[in-house]
Parts: C-alpha cells; sequence; structure tokens
C-alpha cells in the first residue's frame, strides 16, 4: 500500500508505475478545458484573471485545478505559493495560523519523504514505512518525532499518527493506493 499527494479523486495508479510524472499544460489546453468545470461567467472570469497572473508560463495540473477551485470565490493570488497555501488551508479546513503552520510542517516532511524535493516525484511511501516516519525521532534522539511536534507545537487535531494520515485523506491532500 502506498501514499500519493493527489487532486484527482479516484486516480487509479498501475502498480507497476514506479514513477511518473504529470507535465504542464499551456495556458492553451487550460482555456479548452474551461467549458469542462460548468463555471458561470463571473467565475470564468475569475479563472482567466487568475491564469494571467502566470502569462505564458505553463500551468502544472495541480496548480490548474487549484485555480479553478479559486476561481469559485473572489480572492486572487499573486504566486504560485500562495495559490499552493489557500488550496492547502481550504482543504484541511484550517482555521488558525499555528495550526496551518503545523500542517505545513507535516506537509513539508512528507514532500521530503515523497522526494518532491529533489524533483523526482516517486508513486509513494509503503503505509508502514510511512507511519514509521511520522513517529520516529530524528537522527538527534533529543527531538521529538513529527507526530509529537505537530502536538506539541502546533496543536493539530490529530490523535494517532493514524488519524493524521485519515484526516489528510478525508481532506483529499492525499490519497491511499495498493
Amino acid at each position: 500500500c502506498r501514499f500519493i499527494i493527489t487532486t484527482r479523486p479516484g486516480l487509479i495508479i498501475p502498480s507497476e508505475l514506479n514513477v511518473f510524472r504529470l507535465q504542464p499544460l499551456s495556458v492553451e489546453v487550460v482555456l479548452q478545458f474551461l467549458s469542462l468545470y460548468q463555471l458561470d461567467k463571473d467565475q470564468e472570469f475569475q479563472v482567466k484573471k487568475q491564469l494571467s497572473v502566470f502569462g505564458k508560463k505553463p500551468i502544472e495540473p495541480l496548480l490548474f485545478n487549484m485555480i479553478i477551485e479559486q476561481g469559485r470565490n473572489d480572492k486572487l493570488s499573486s504566486t504560485r505559493a500562495q495559490l499552493y497555501e489557500r488550496f492547502f488551508r481550504r482543504q484541511l479546513r484550517v482555521t488558525t495560523d499555528t495550526i496551518w503552520e503545523g500542517w505545513r510542517t507535516v506537509l513539508g516532511e512528507f514532500a521530503k519523504w515523497f522526494m518532491l524535493e529533489t524533483g523526482r516525484r516517486g508513486v509513494g511511501v509503503i503505509h508502514e514505512t510511512l507511519v514509521d516516519k511520522i513517529s520516529s525521532k530524528p537522527g538527534d534522539q533529543n527531538t521529538n518525532s513529527l507526530f509529537e511536534r505537530s502536538k506539541k507545537y502546533y496543536q493539530l487535531p490529530v490523535e494517532s499518527e493514524l488519524n493524521l494520515l485519515e484526516k489528510l485523506q478525508a481532506s483529499a491532500v492525499f490519497q491511499r493506493s495498493k
């Protein structure tokens, strides 16, 4: 069993596929996709306005999904980082900056574990390995585990390592697949 970060509900990844990469979408392709989302005129205008912030640069599929979701309200993001933050805050139903910092810390560690920082996006991490990483202390044994830090410093509303994974799954930030 592996975990992957996704915005595509029901995405099935063949077990024989070890690594995959979704290619960015050109602005022209993105504009063709807009009609599939059944946005009203104001929402479509908002999405096009958000897309214009990024100019002619290709858009990653995840970023495109975030732009669509954000287009359903009136806020514009001036950077990709701001778009990602707003997406994750909404998905995780974050209500305070302290809790956001906790989730950001957790997601940052997951990004390291899933090789996102290296630019090589893996299929995920085996369930048992992921739970062990969440509960393990880093190299310095005087340091708390990720789970302990998330509770102690950020008061994340999670009861256990498994509950942390369940909350990420329920928010559609995370997907468990076989």
